[in-house]
């Protein structure tokens, strides 16, 4: 069978590899443009479901933030309540399905537009009514079927109305019809493409929004026939490629949404979102067997006419024996790659001309490589027995490069006589297992001179596995040694700097956060101290008007009775007619109930001015010297202040023994209590207890202040007191209260300390020292 030529199997292999490279590629292009366009498509489509998303956020935002500013306004009586939601043009264009006003028990008080049907309904029941009164924050229902007349599709938000005491007075509502053509009702006309929709349902499952409205307000997606979904439910934003609960192939996207626990969805099936890859797929087939067939042709033309000069030079080789000087070198006068390979033949025989010279500047080279690098080398011919050594070798150990390499016992007897043992056993024990080693030892040279090495070496066998040879390398490396030992000086002086420095920074961090906790409590306490001023005015002729008002009073009873007297005595039948009127008007109750009266007001009175006088001194910013003070006047002060974060949580029990007087800034003090008190308050859920005592004992005075709240993990307690740290949730904590509370009872030379068990409540402890010798500093210096 005759084989194929040169040309046969190059133009062959030349077509099979184009065919192959160009599939290749083009195989490799489309999956990489099917991709980028895949992925181009599924961010196209999450940034529509995105932005309708955020429209929908802000719309209901808006509508939030505006019922909650009518809430503030409306009255509560129902005819006024009437006026004021019909006189609210705004609120009708945000709320076109209808506003109302609801008492606590389910009752209409008010309602635009009005249907007298619906003031006899019972809304009790409703869910948007119940988690309003529970959480007595805004809330945003589900979509329901409305009790008015036509009974449209609805979507409730309610915001609560407080009296001064902040108990909820009564709910105000505002409803948008789903159905309706607003940002909520559009999405079911919304379409992605020619056959993909947008949909809204609840982290219920429940469908709020939907193009087909027989789903809408129904559950018919089950857990697990449609993957991504479930993930939308849980919590998952992005697109992806599933299969719907219709058994259709489906690309979709999910964004949360931040008002409500809904998910805004869009989904389109992948004919259509893909309809452009599939397009440029087929397009992108046909280019590349097009390409393949043209290239076949044009190798099997083009290699015939490139392999002839490779022939001539085949045939030169093979006659290369019989010639001589000049006529061994191929002329060719070509510029491509065959010219090439003929210059580089002819280049060829010119270096094997110079080898011989060319093999001893290599030697050269490696004699001058080692020495830069104070490296030297040995081999030992293990069957001969012969061995050599490199004149950088002979250099580093100290011999005269003339002699003789030395023995295995000469250079043994270089080794530093602390080296030497483990040099020998691991040398003896690498060459034992016909392995390598790699060492670092002393050598001592012949004059006396100590010198670091870094030695290895290897045994090489021969094909039936015999020792043949054995070449190792020694290099010095006593001055890179000394100079890694500084550089490691340097570093550890270095990091020690560092270390200043970071802990420099962290502490001006912590000087910044507390001076702009003081800034921002200085302003607090001005704004404080203005409106106890404000109060103060109208509550003292207040007070001097109930006092007036009682003296008229009593003049008013005395002359009532003796005007009774003398009608008594005078008039007769009179007399009787009027003492009838006067039981009939209950003058006498009314003149007996009015003192209690007069008294509860000017208890109250005298309430508005404790509480006001409380605020001012704890307004006032300490300076100067501290000042001697009642600790437990500091407390009720303090607890006055925070009285109203107290009262709907927890029971107040206050155990104080009899205190001495403190010297101290007291307005200071009175902001540890206050963060103590309020974190109390803040780590009970529903209803506990907090105690705050006060005891002196041993020269100081120590104030508890212990809840029944949640307690504090073992991990946390030794960070507490640390600027910044918190463990409340992102927005609710700052992480700079206790911190403050610290560098205040430091700055009186006290201390402060903590203990917990989760679940079990906190106690926290102030201990002050009674002395009048306080030392106080400012920390931040």
């Amino acid at each position: 069978m005759r084989s194929w030529g040169l040309q046969a199997r190059l133009t062959t292999t030349l077509c099979l590899l184009v065919v192959a490279v160009l599939s290749l590629l083009g195989w490799a292009a489309l999956r990489y443009f099917e991709k980028e366009i895949a992925r181009t498509i599924a961010a196209h489509q999450y940034a529509l479901v995105e932005a309708l998303a955020a429209e929908i956020d802000d719309k209901l935002y808006l509508a939030q933030r505006g019922l909650m500013a009518m809430a503030r306004e409306v009255p509560i009586d129902p005819g006024a309540a009437q006026a004021f939601l019909e006189y609210q043009p705004f609120a009708h264009s945000v709320f076109e399905h209808a506003l109302a006003l609801m008492s606590p028990d389910g009752r209409l008080l008010a309602l635009h537009p009005g249907e007298e049907a619906m003031f006899t309904q019972d809304f009790s029941e409703r869910e948007y009514l119940r988690e309003t009164l529970r959480t007595a924050r805004p809330y945003v229902s589900k979509p329901f079927v409305s009790k008015r007349e036509y009974a449209p599709l609805i979507l409730m938000l309610t915001a609560p109305v407080f009296d001064e005491q902040g108990r909820i007075r009564a709910v105000l509502l505002g409803s948008l019809d789903v159905t309706h053509d607003n940002f909520l009702g559009k999405l079911s006309r919304t379409r992605i493409g020619r056959t993909g929709y947008v949909y809204l349902f609840a982290a219920d499952r429940t469908m709020i929004m939907h193009p087909d409205s027989s789903r809408i307000m129904q559950q018919d997606v089950p857990l697990g026939v449609n993957p991504l979904f479930d993930r939308a439910v849980e919590g998952f934003e992005g697109s992806g490629e599933t299969v719907n609960s219709r058994g259709i192939h489906m690309l979709a996207s999910y964004k949360q949404l931040i008002m409500t626990d809904w998910v805004l969805g869009a989904s389109t099936p992948l004919e259509d979102a893909y309809a452009a890859v599939y397009q440029a797929r087929q397009a992108l087939l046909v280019a590349v067997a097009v390409s393949a067939l043209v290239t076949v042709v044009l190798v099997c033309g083009c290699t015939q006419r490139l392999t002839a000069p490779l022939r001539r030079l085949t045939e030169h080789v093979r006659a290369m024996g019989e010639k001589q000087g000049e006529a061994r070198f191929f002329q060719c006068g070509r510029g491509d790659e065959i010219g090439t390979l003929a210059r580089a033949f002819n280049d060829l025989i010119a270096e094997l001309d110079h080898e011989a010279e060319a093999l001893q500047d290599s030697e050269t080279l490696l004699a001058e490589a080692q020495s830069m690098a104070h490296m030297g080398h040995w081999q030992v011919d293990l069957p001969g027995g012969r061995s050599h050594w490199s004149e950088e070798l002979a250099r580093i150990t100290g011999f005269q490069a003339q002699r003789p390499p030395p023995t295995r016992e000469e250079f043994f007897a270089l080794i530093h006589p602390e080296d030497l043992p483990w040099v020998r056993e691991t040398a003896e024990e690498a060459f034992r297992s016909g392995g390598r080693f790699v060492i670092e030892h002393r050598l001592v040279r012949p004059d006396g001179e100590v010198r670091l090495v870094h030695s290895q070496a290897e045994m090489f066998r021969d094909a039936a596995g015999r020792p043949r040879r054995i070449f190792g390398t020694v290099q010095d490396v006593t001055e890179r040694k000394q100079v890694e030992v500084q550089l490691q000086d340097l570093l550890a002086a270095m990091a020690a700097k560092n270390q200043q420095l970071e802990q420099a920074y962290q502490e001006l961090q912590a000087t910044q956060a507390y001076v702009r906790q003081q800034e921002k409590m200085a302003g607090i306490g001005q704004l404080a101290a203005g409106v106890a001023h404000e109060i103060n005015n109208p509550l003292g002729y207040i007070s001097s008007n109930l006092a007036t008002l009682d003296k008229y009073l009593e003049r008013l009873g005395e002359f009532v009775e003796n005007q009774d007297a003398l009608l008594k005595e005078g008039l007769g039948q009179a007399h009787l007619e009027l003492e009838s009127r006067r039981k009939a008007l209950k003058i006498g109750a009314i003149l007996e109930d009015i003192p209690h009266l007069l008294a509860e007001s000017r208890e109250g009175a005298a309430r508005v001015k404790k509480i006001v006088q409380d605020l001012k001194s704890f307004s006032r910013v300490d300076e100067g010297e501290p000042v001697v003070a009642d600790l437990v006047q500091v407390l009720e002060s303090t607890i006055n202040i925070v009285w109203n974060e107290i009262k709907y949580k927890a029971e107040l029990v206050r155990d104080y023994a009899e205190l001495p007087p403190l010297r101290c800034h007291p307005q200071q003090l009175g902001q540890v209590f206050m963060n103590l008190l309020v974190n109390a308050a803040q780590a009970i859920d529903k209803q506990g207890t907090i105690r705050v005592s006060a005891r002196s004992a041993r020269g100081w005075i120590w104030v508890d202040v212990s809840d029944t709240g949640a307690g504090i993990a073992p991990e946390h307690l030794g960070r507490l007191f640390e600027p910044f740290f918190t463990t409340k949730e992102v927005g609710k904590g700052t992480g700079l209260g206790l911190s403050i509370a610290y560098e205040i009872v430091q700055k009186h030379g006290g201390e402060i300390r903590v203990a917990s068990q989760p679940g079990q409540g906190a106690t926290f402890s102030v201990g002050l020292p009674q002395t009048d010798d306080v030392s106080f500093h400012d920390s931040s210096n």
